[in-house]
């Protein structure tokens, strides 16, 4: 009497068809995945200088002046200036004809997110007590080269939106 035996197990040839479709499944994910992160760095660096344009403007409309002695009760608020580079953008208020530099905040974009074009104009200025603004740039895109985004400014009040 023979004994059969039977052999449990895969082949060589399952195994590599296996471990080549994971592999394919891998690539696309991680090709997906960094898609999906470039498209969100852009959004919150879009969130990001919106949220600090709005809270220029929310202080400039309040007429709230820095905490500095460049800005004192004294000198008048000329209001806060808003400035853009290829890759940064400043927030500087203004008193009695000068930036306050002590004040200023300077808001480097994430590495690969530019402004492009730079808004032109390339700075403007919130006038304090709702007196509205200067002349504002109808549009800012923010740009990694693959995505964009577009912030739409109004030109009477300076709110800005996407």
């Amino acid at each position: 009497m023979a004994l059969k035996i039977r052999s449990v197990g895969f082949t060589l040839i399952e195994l590599l068809v296996a471990i080549t479709i994971m592999g394919v499944l891998l690539g696309a994910t991680l090709i997906r995945y960094t898609t999906y992160n470039e498209q969100q760095q852009v959004k919150q660096a879009a969130l990001t200088l919106i949220t600090n344009i709005q809270q220029a403007r929310s202080d400039a409309m309040s007429g709230k002046k820095p905490d500095t002695t460049g800005c004192s009760t004294t000198k008048p608020l000329e209001g806060y200036k808003v400035s853009f580079t290829q890759t940064s953008y400043t927030i500087t208020p203004r008193c009695n004809g000068v930036d306050i530099s002590s004040a200023k905040t300077t808001v480097l974009l994430p590495t690969g997110v530019s402004f492009s074009p730079v808004p032109i104009p390339s700075s403007f200025i919130y006038l304090p007590l709702t007196k509205g603004v200067t002349s504002v740039p109808s549009q800012i895109i923010l740009t990694n080269g693959n995505y964009s985004v577009t912030l739409h400014v109004d030109a009477t009040s300076g709110s800005i939106s996407e």
